[in-house]
C-alpha cells in the first residue's frame, strides 16, 4: 500500500474537483487550470525527454488508479459544464496512455 503515499497530491486534486459540484468557486477552478497546465507539460515534456519517463515509471501506483482519477475528474468537468477543463484531462489522460510503460507478455 505504499502506492497511497504517492498518490496523495491525485487524491487531493480529485477531492478539490469533487467539491466544485457543491461549491462554485472562481479561485478553486483557477487553481485547476494551473495545475492542469503543469501536469499537462509534464506528460508532454515525458514524451521527450527520457529521463522523466523513466522517474515517472518508478512509481509503485497501479495503472488503474490513474485512469479511475481520470474519468472521475473528466466526469465532474463535464458534469459542472466545464468544457474546457474536461478537454484538457482528456489530453492528459490521452498523452498518459501514450507514455506509460509498456508491458512485456511472456
Amino acid at each position: 500500500m505504499n502506492w497511497i503515499k504517492d498518490s496523495i497530491l491525485d487524491l487531493i486534486i480529485l477531492l478539490v474537483i469533487f467539491s466544485l459540484i457543491f461549491v462554485e468557486n472562481n479561485i478553486v477552478v483557477i487553481v485547476l487550470y494551473v495545475y492542469t497546465a503543469l501536469l499537462l507539460l509534464g506528460k508532454i515534456l515525458a514524451l521527450f525527454m527520457p529521463m522523466l519517463k523513466r522517474k515517472a515509471d518508478k512509481t509503485e501506483t497501479p495503472p488503474w488508479f490513474h485512469h479511475l482519477v481520470y474519468l472521475l475528474s473528466i466526469s465532474i468537468f463535464g458534469y459542472i459544464q466545464e468544457y474546457y477543463l474536461m478537454g484538457l484531462w482528456i489530453l492528459v489522460w490521452v498523452l498518459s496512455v501514450a507514455t506509460a510503460p509498456k508491458l512485456s507478455k511472456k
